[in-house]
């Protein structure tokens, strides 16, 4: 059995790292004090970026805007 990380699937990783740290993490605060309500707008601004950037449930299928990674 082949435990090795593709280089697909390292390079993925690599953005969805870039995208936490960068979008994501600096919402935190927002979510936090002033709840999910108030932060909608902006994690609904995140989910389309990452549905753009092919980084929105890659285990899902290609035909539904994953990015077809198998589970295994």
């Amino acid at each position: 059995m082949n435990f090795e990380i593709s280089a697909k699937v390292r390079r993925m990783a690599g953005a969805l790292r870039r995208f936490v740290d960068e979008e994501v993490v600096p919402l935190e605060p927002l979510a936090l004090s002033r709840g999910f309500g108030a932060a909608r707008p902006e994690l609904d601004r995140l989910r389309a970026k990452a549905r753009a950037l092919r980084l929105f449930a890659p285990h899902l299928p290609k035909e539904w805007g994953g990015a077809g990674l198998a589970l295994s």
